[in-house]
């Protein structure tokens, strides 16, 4: 196929596989304990009136987000996104369509198929999908986020350094990508640079609210970080459950585990210097392993990143989109707002931490024979340019 036909092929799959889950969940109701479904629906709504009433975050709707990723929710709030969930499923599986469309185009330069494979693997991602038409903003993080990569990629310095500045302040997960790109140039002049871009865009994104609402402003940083009492950990992590049976670390030690770990994959890569792709997986899977509220919509990024090595080895493939499985499974163990639990009864959380281990499992297992597998951007480029027919 063409160039066009394959677009039109993403777009009308997004367009059919997107809006069949959006259908379905609009005419599905789910009353577990009284709590209703979409909990983040009228965060998201909240957050973006008060924008567009012309309030401040932080101080005048509770915010656990950094800034950009609100500002960025106005949109479906404009239309219509107030009155309707389906509006908030439609406009996050428009960043899906666009991420895997992404990805086609910039991968085609090493490899034409290989390349539309991995957009339409993003399309079918198991945990894209539920994300996105249930309401879920993990679609536009993903799409920050691989924008960066993309860039990094192709070796352009400063639209990567401004894109991983921009992905920090959207929902913090591009600061993943932050010690690779400084690593990974030699000269200090160019390190130095990266830094100073993203030290300005973080004072454009965040300086007004920390000067304006200070307190307020800081909470999300602790909740991103140590943890605020209470919700040190959730999600899916194995932590989390741990925590739950009463075995969980210290907050504190818990952190100290996120970042020795990241420390040292971080100079793994260095020292092995190894691409920017294999890289980032690297360093997401050990986050995938430590990080303690990892939540179902996180597994995203993996499942794109080792879709690279599973578009000519489909044992990685079945294993990432297979994970899907265990991982959604743990969640109904899990701990959820309002200390609801789908499936509670004594000693659940033994159940969620081994199916939670086992999609972790599974994950590593996937990396282990991506470490063997040659990534096809290693192997040669096809076309100057991602545009080029």
């Amino acid at each position: 196929m063409s160039v066009r036909r394959k677009l039109l092929v993403l777009a009308i799959a997004t367009f059919l596989i997107y809006g069949a889950g959006v259908a379905i969940d609009t005419n599905t109701t789910l009353n577990i304990d009284g709590a209703m479904e979409h909990p983040d629906l009228s965060l998201y709504r909240a957050r973006a009136q008060t924008i567009i009433d012309g309030g401040l975050l932080y101080r005048d709707t509770g915010t656990e987000t950094p800034p950009i990723i609100n500002y960025m929710l106005v949109p479906a709030q404009l239309m219509g996104g107030g009155e309707h969930n389906w509006v908030w499923g439609l406009y996050f599986s428009m960043f899906a369509g666009m991420t895997a469309i992404m990805l086609y185009l910039s991968l085609r330069r090493w490899n034409e198929i290989w390349a539309f494979q991995v957009g339409f693997a993003t399309v079918i991602t198991p945990f894209l999908l539920f994300e996105s038409v249930t309401g879920e903003d993990e679609a536009i993080v993903v799409f920050m986020f691989f924008g960066a990569v993309l860039l990094m990629l192709y070796n352009y310095k400063l639209p990567a350094a401004l894109a991983i500045g921009v992905g920090i302040w959207t929902k913090m997960f591009s600061v993943l990508l932050l010690p690779i790109e400084f690593l990974r140039w030699r000269s200090w002049k160019d390190r130095t640079m990266l830094l100073l871009i993203v030290a300005v865009v973080t004072v454009v994104a965040i300086g007004y609210f920390a000067l304006a609402c200070y307190e307020d402003f800081v909470f999300f940083l602790e909740f991103y970080t140590l943890g605020v009492s209470g919700r040190e950990s959730g999600g899916v992590s194995i932590w989390h459950f741990l925590r739950v049976g009463g075995y969980g670390l210290p907050k504190e030690v818990e952190l100290a585990l996120v970042l020795v770990s990241l420390l040292i994959a971080y100079l793994f890569c260095y020292k092995k210097r190894l691409g920017v792709w294999q890289s980032i997986t690297l360093v997401v899977l050990v986050f995938l392993v430590v990080y303690p509220k990892m939540h179902t919509g996180y597994y995203v990024l993996p499942c794109i990143l080792l879709s690279a090595w599973a578009v000519t080895d489909r044992r990685i493939f079945y294993r990432t989109f297979l994970a899907f499985i265990p991982i959604m499974a743990a969640a109904g163990f899990s701990v959820q707002e309002g200390n609801n639990v789908i499936f509670d009864f004594p000693g659940n959380w033994i159940v969620g931490f081994g199916l939670a281990l086992l999609g972790t499992l599974m994950f590593l297992d996937a990396g282990r024979l991506a470490s063997k597998t040659t990534l096809f951007m290693d192997k040669g480029v096809e076309k100057a340019s991602p545009l080029e027919k």
